[in-house]
């Protein structure tokens, strides 16, 4: 997604600038929400900038969350950049000797491959206290945050229907017609990946029915194109005929950017998936009191209220949910999946 050029404020990060939502001072009227939350406040707007790695403001609902704590701790901005959950671990890796994000955001397999490099700080904001260990790093250096439905997203006006299962995307009716995010790189590709190959019979041990469907799709000439970054800009232009994404964006296209009845939505009756995301503390971060302010947010009834009406799923739906992928397949999967990606990229 395009990220808004608005305030870069680490020279440091030329290259993925981390851009900023501005806020007035003042002292607020609220009550606490959990004890210290006006000292941590105070704490943190000295510091006035909370660092929020990958967290694109029109990515599930986050540019909401910006302007609810901004509105809430006037004083304290935040800053972000929108790397991608792979790249972004490799960020924080190569600036670890001096940090440079607060906070980070990611996929559930990129997550616990930061927690493996020892990139996250044990923390525990106080929404998240009492999550079960599925939802939670045993050490609390990161915690699910919210899930996101995978769907398929067709543009009426270039579609006669929208496809209701991974079955059908080998249908002439989508020739050229179909955009996913590359597996190999990202959260949500990777997801699409496992979920087409539960769709043609597969498991998370048995990988090869995923790759030998993707070939099938392309023999069939239905893959428009295979994406590094999400399409959404293209997609609302009419230029993506069938986007196989997160509900959370049709959400965003039919309410907030003007598609209304255009856009068509279904979640993949062959293989249902909720895919989580995870968030942590910086191991090291420069602005501490602002990043845990931000996570206790985050958390809060109010910030998890942001992302439901974004369209993605708060992390107390996420307790029961039978068709969430487990953080562990997340984890565990990664790289088989993009090694079978390249070998499929090699053979092409």
């Amino acid at each position: 997604m395009t990220m808004p050029n608005r305030r870069t404020v680490l020279a440091a990060l030329a290259a993925v600038p981390l851009a900023g939502c501005g806020g007035g001072e003042g002292e607020p009227v609220w009550r606490e929400t959990y004890p210290g939350e006006r000292r941590l406040f105070h704490a943190a707007r000295e510091q006035g900038i909370v660092a929020s790695f990958d967290t694109g403001p029109n990515w599930a609902g986050w540019g909401g969350l910006f302007a609810g704590f901004e509105r809430r701790y006037p004083g304290v901005r935040v800053g972000y950049n929108d790397t991608g959950s792979g790249p972004g671990v490799i960020l924080l890796e190569r600036t670890r000797a001096a940090p440079q994000g607060d906070s980070f955001y990611a996929g559930a397999g990129s997550g616990i491959d930061a927690a493996a490099r020892d990139l996250f700080e044990p923390f525990v904001p106080h929404g998240a206290r009492g999550l079960p260990p599925s939802l939670r790093a045993a050490d609390h250096g990161w915690h699910v945050v919210h899930g996101l439905d995978l769907a398929f997203l067709a543009n009426r006006r270039l579609v006669a229907r929208c496809p209701a299962r991974f079955a059908d995307l080998a249908d002439p009716l989508y020739r050229d017609a179909i955009v996913h995010l590359d597996p190999r790189t990202t959260a949500q590709g990777q997801a699409v990946f496992l979920a087409a190959n539960r769709a043609a019979g597969g498991s998370d041990r048995n990988l090869a029915p995923g790759a030998r469907f993707f070939d099938r799709l392309d023999a069939a000439g239905t893959i428009l194109r295979v994406s590094g970054g999400t399409p959404y800009a293209q997609f609302i232009k009419g230029e993506v005929p069938v986007w196989i994404g997160y509900a959370a964006d049709g959400v965003r296209a039919h309410r907030d950017d003007g598609l209304g009845g255009i856009v068509a939505l279904r979640r993949p009756a062959d293989a249902p998936l909720c895919v989580p995301y995870v968030i942590g503390l910086v191991r090291g971060a420069p602005h501490q009191a602002a990043a845990m302010l931000w996570l206790h947010y985050i958390f809060s009834a109010e910030g998890q209220a942001l992302f439901a009406r974004a369209g993605a799923r708060p992390v107390a739906a996420l307790r029961t949910a039978g068709d969430l992928l487990p953080v562990g397949v997340a984890a565990d999967t990664r790289a088989a999946v993009a090694a079978l990606w390249n070998e499929r990229m090699t053979r092409g």
